[in-house]
């Protein structure tokens, strides 16, 4: 639940969303039905998401960017169409590759036991919200509705979700990347592992992911 008390001593009232995500559609020169055969894996089988989080003042107007929410969705036809997850994965980035070895099996297929043939898998890839933001509830609001959150915006439905709890803070360049502080990095894990077990995900076995079976829609 999003701390409303908490956030009105900052000046805001409420959080909006900004959510986008979809596919390229480049380079068609012909028959569409012969463009989408030859098209790539990572635009036919993936959909890149984004959600900005912004701080809302209503009664002045006020609006501020307070944090953001990265992430693949994966369509369940790559299962049905006997495509390599892992393959998939390696192709678009290596932290998309680290993800995929913690629940593939030794044909680079998604087991069972963590998205089933017909379900649709995201990879939370990042969930960032400022320092002076923070403990407001809002990454857990976001987090814990994710799914009626892409439903209602862009009319996807993630059934199965997968993350790594890793803290990350911004760079001298204002990029995200992991936090460097190994004692301050290892405390906002425990936080981070807590507060997703709350949110009902588990941790994957032999691994730092953890996963969440949402179920069908």
């Amino acid at each position: 639940m999003l701390n409303l008390e908490g956030l009105e001593k900052l000046g805001l009232d409420s959080i909006s969303l900004r959510v986008s995500g979809g596919r390229k559609l480049d380079y068609i020169q012909g028959n569409f039905d012969d463009w989408l055969k030859n098209d790539d894996m990572e635009n036919k089988y993936t959909v890149g998401i984004e959600i900005e989080i912004l701080g809302e003042n209503l009664e002045n107007d006020k609006s501020i960017r307070i944090g953001e929410m990265r992430g693949y969705f994966f369509e369940s036809e790559l299962v049905r169409e006997d495509i390599s997850f892992y393959y998939l994965c390696d192709s678009i980035s290596s932290d998309l590759e680290m993800m995929a070895l913690a629940i593939v099996d030794e044909h680079g297929t998604i087991k069972e036991e963590f998205c089933d043939f017909d379900e649709t898998l995201m990879y939370l890839d990042r969930i960032y919200v400022k320092e002076e933001f923070r403990g407001f509830g809002i990454a857990s609001f976001i987090t814990k509705n994710i799914n009626e959150i892409l439903e209602y915006s862009i009319n996807l439905y993630p059934q199965a979700l997968i993350l790594l709890p890793m803290p990350q803070e911004k760079n001298e360049e204002g990029l995200l990347s992991e936090m460097k502080n190994n004692q301050k990095k290892n405390l906002y894990k425990q936080k981070l592992v807590k507060l997703y077990k709350n949110l009902g995900f588990n941790e994957i076995e032999n691994t730092d992911y953890m996963l969440k079976k949402v179920g069908q829609i």
